[in-house]
């Protein structure tokens, strides 16, 4: 019954979405069960003949057979998506699985922070001295900050960055990351407020002599002199404390780490993100990996935004203009312009 829907299924994730092969595979690869249940139990007709109770049926029939949780969760997403396609493609009108909720599972949730307390830790850097000048060392700081929060990335992965592996678009950055295993990937969500700052670090690394080949950040001696060694995972974690100490919020520990998981929970709140897209996002082998240490909040009706830049609307340089720092607020919000690098330098 849902079979003959898989081609154009698959087309419409690698085409119109972009999802990578891997991701749409998987959605398949839970769909193709759900395709031999039906015919298993003689449903017959178009697939407009099936109702919401035939899919808490099949949930039913999961958890009978010894499913995990995350196992039915995943099955469900991948339902879901593929109703998305069938009203998308006006296969359908109705899409079933609106009110069916998603299987929970008793675990603790990973620590994260929260939208509120990432633009708190933003805020704890004097970017600009008294002059009005840009302190370099405090905008390497932010583009940090940026690639954790922002980019979910790991911290290996933040120290091995190199100046070639950031490339712009009209929408932002693309990211070419290489992760364990030497898994290659491309992160997307650097929206453009927060890619002015990496972009702008990079014309500050171009002025100290670096190439594309070279990190993208160094480490710095004091009096905020660029050593031009690479940026140590221990650096990286020391100033996430400092940050949070600055902010005074209010955890427990404060590492980097955890920006991965707020990453991956603030995803799951905005249009056209799921838990497998969360998955390749992050670089994770097994999307248990992800639903079980990487999302605090599955909740189906949680606010959503439109896209991830929406989330974070807020975040730029008005940030320190509300602070008061020298100046802050004549520096424009648009386009490169090299506003940031050229006080830099």
């Amino acid at each position: 019954m849902i079979a003959q829907y898989f081609e154009g299924f698959r087309r419409h994730l690698l085409v119109v979405l972009g999802l990578a092969v891997a991701t749409a595979d998987a959605y398949l690869d839970d769909l193709v069960e759900f395709d031999e249940w039906i015919q298993g139990n003689d449903y017959s007709g178009h697939i407009t003949t099936l109702q919401r109770e035939d899919l808490e049926e099949y949930m039913n029939w999961c958890f009978r057979k010894g499913n995990s949780n995350s196992t039915r969760r995943a099955k469900l997403v991948a339902i879901r998506r593929l109703w998305s396609y069938l009203i998308y493609a006006r296969i359908v009108e109705h899409n079933i699985t609106v009110d069916l909720p998603l299987p929970k599972k008793g675990r603790k949730r990973p620590r994260i922070y929260q939208r509120e307390e990432i633009l708190r830790l933003f805020t704890g850097i004097p970017l600009f001295n008294a002059e009005g000048q840009i302190r370099e060392k405090c905008l390497r700081d932010i583009v940090i900050l940026v690639l954790l929060a922002f980019g979910g990335l790991r911290v290996d992965e933040i120290c091995s960055l190199r100046i070639e592996d950031v490339v712009e678009n009209d929408r932002g950055l693309q990211l070419h990351i290489v992760g364990k295993g030497d898994k290659f990937r491309v992160v997307r969500t650097i929206f453009r407020t927060a890619a002015r700052f990496v972009l702008d670090y990079i014309l500050v690394r171009i002025a100290q002599g670096a190439t594309p080949k070279d990190p993208l950040l160094v480490s710095y001696r004091k009096g905020d002199r660029a050593k031009g060694g690479r940026l140590t995972e221990g650096a990286i974690d020391d100033l996430v404390k400092d940050l949070a100490a600055r902010a005074r919020l209010r955890k427990a520990r404060n590492h980097a780490h955890m920006f991965r998981a707020t990453n991956a929970t603030h995803l799951m709140q905005v249009e056209g993100w799921d838990l497998h897209v969360v998955r390749e996002h992050l670089g994770h082998a097994s999307i248990t990996t992800t639903e079980e240490n990487y999302i605090a909040d599955f909740e189906p009706r949680r606010k959503k935004y439109p896209s991830y830049a929406a989330m974070f609307r807020d975040f730029g340089l008005k940030l320190w203009a509300n602070r008061g720092d020298t100046d802050a607020n004549t520096h424009g919000e648009g386009g490169r312009g090299g506003t940031i690098a050229g006080q830099a330098e």
